[in-house]
């Protein structure tokens, strides 16, 4: 699974800081950046966002507006490219993105953490899938949830007994 797989915003957002170093190098004094995923949108207008992408493209909107060059930057949401000049060369631009490789982008733990759970959690899935014993029959889809929180150890070992059939009342 690659990453983009695991996190699939990641190329919206590699796009926006791309867009960013572009206007850090540019003369021009306004720019508009249009973007289809609202969910980059939302995460730039946060205030502490967790995703190191996010940041780095905050931090680059920061420092172009902070230069007293009379920047001025406008992110704009549109719900699609539909109707826009020069779509088809964009969308021909960014399929060609998914080919460069991004091993110099560096990856916060946080981003790793989320794609190992999400993985382990796949393959996890996959063998429990394959088993069949009782346990399944009543948990058939695996959870890193614990659905006992709050209980003791005691009453949470009898509710698993009772589900997998090893108790008094299944042996006697």
């Amino acid at each position: 699974m690659s990453l983009t797989e695991a996190y699939p915003e990641f190329y919206d957002r590699i796009g926006d800081m791309m867009a960013i170093k572009f206007i850090s190098k540019s003369n021009s004094k306004n720019f508009m950046i249009f973007s289809d995923s609202l969910s980059t949108v939302t995460a730039l207008k946060q205030y502490r966002p967790q995703h190191n992408l996010i940041i780095q493209t905050q931090n680059r909107i920061h420092d172009n507006l902070n230069d007293n060059n009379g920047k001025k930057i406008t992110l704009i949401w549109i719900p699609s490219h539909i109707g826009i000049q020069g779509n088809e060369e964009v969308d021909q631009l960014a399929s060609q993105a998914h080919n460069i490789p991004i091993s110099n982008l560096p990856i916060l733990h946080n981003d790793l953490r989320f794609w190992t759970k999400k993985v382990s959690m796949e393959k996890w899935q996959l063998e429990w899938n394959q088993t069949s014993n009782f346990l399944k029959l009543s948990t058939p889809f695996l959870s890193q949830k614990n659905e006992f929180k709050g209980l003791k150890r005691k009453p949470q070992t009898i509710i698993n007994r009772l589900k997998i059939g090893h108790s008094s009342l299944t042996h006697s």
